[in-house]
C-alpha cells in the first residue's frame, strides 16, 4: 500500500543525490580554475616584480651615465677656464713685451709691434676659435644631458603607464570571478 510513496521518495532521494554530485563536480572545477588563475596571478606579479627592477636598474644606470656625463662636463669647463687664463696671460705677457720693445727702440718698436701685432692678432683668432669650440662642446654636451634626461623621463613615465595598465587589467580579471561568484 505505501508501495507508491516509498518509489516516490527513492526517485526523489536519488534526484537530490544525482544533483549534489552534479553540484560537487562543478564546484571542483571551479575551485581548479580558481587555483589556476591564482597560479597566473602569482606568475604574472613575479613578472611584474621583474621587469620593475630591471626598469630600476636602467633608470639608475641612466643616472650614473648622467653623473659621469656631468662630471666630464666640468671637467671640460673647467679645462677651458684653465686655457683662458693661460691665454689672457700669454697676451699681457705679449702686450708687455711690446712695450718694453718700443721704450727700446722706435725702430725695431715698429717692426716688432708688426709682429706681435700679428702674433696677437693669431693668438686672438685661436681664442676666438678655442673659445667657440669650447661653446660649440658645452651647447653638444648640454643638448646630450638634455636628451638622456627627456629619454630617462620618457622611460620612467612609459614603464609607469606599462605599470598601471597591467595593474588595471589584474584588478578586472581579479574582481571578475568575485562577481561572477556573487547572487
Amino acid at each position: 500500500m505505501t508501495r507508491w510513496f516509498t518509489w516516490e521518495q527513492v526517485n526523489f532521494n536519488s534526484a537530490v543525490h544525482e544533483a549534489l554530485s552534479e553540484t560537487l563536480k562543478a564546484l571542483a572545477g571551479y575551485a581548479q580554475e580558481l587555483a589556476r588563475q591564482e597560479h597566473d596571478l602569482a606568475r604574472l606579479r613575479l613578472e611584474l616584480l621583474q621587469e620593475a627592477d630591471t626598469r630600476r636598474e636602467k633608470f639608475e644606470r641612466s643616472e650614473r651615465a648622467l653623473a659621469s656625463l656631468r662630471a666630464a662636463f666640468e671637467t671640460q669647463a673647467a679645462e677651458a677656464g684653465q686655457r683662458e687664463a693661460k691665454l689672457e696671460a700669454r697676451c699681457a705677457a705679449i702686450e708687455a713685451n711690446l712695450g718694453d720693445f718700443e721704450a727700446r727702440a722706435n725702430e725695431r718698436a715698429r717692426e716688432a709691434a708688426t709682429a706681435v701685432k700679428t702674433e696677437i692678432a693669431q693668438a686672438v683668432a685661436e681664442l676666438v676659435e678655442s673659445d667657440d669650440q669650447l661653446r660649440e662642446e658645452q651647447r653638444v654636451c648640454f643638448k646630450q644631458l638634455s636628451l638622456e634626461a627627456s629619454e630617462a623621463a620618457v622611460m620612467v613615465d612609459r614603464a609607469r603607464r606599462v605599470f598601471e595598465s597591467r595593474l588595471d587589467k589584474l584588478e578586472k580579471e581579479i574582481s571578475r570571478p568575485l562577481q561572477n561568484r556573487e547572487p
